[in-house]
């Protein structure tokens, strides 16, 4: 690969995953693989979800929340549950 290092660098840094991947996935995850309940990761996804809720961020005024919101807490919550149950299914317990 010959080009620019520079764009590989930048290029790179955008496919970095940052640390609040461990921190959303990470725990539903380890909930799976150490067996807990399946409440365990809806408890995590309700915390976090109120605390996105009573953020201080406000997206831009055309952004309409009362649509929106509600679809990336549903999505979030069905994707918390399928890594807790693909943690259930890898984990050797």
């Amino acid at each position: 690969m010959t080009g620019n290092p520079n764009i590989r660098m930048r290029l790179a840094a955008k496919l970095k995953p940052d640390a609040s991947l461990l921190l959303y996935a990470g725990p539903p995850f380890l909930f799976g693989w150490l067996g807990t309940g399946v409440i365990v990761p809806v408890l995590w996804w309700a915390a976090l979800a109120l605390g996105a809720l009573f953020s201080e961020h406000r997206p831009s005024p055309d952004y309409d929340e009362l649509k929106y919101r509600p679809i990336a807490f549903a999505i979030a919550l069905i994707a918390f549950v399928a890594i807790y149950y693909v943690a259930r299914w890898v984990s050797p317990n």
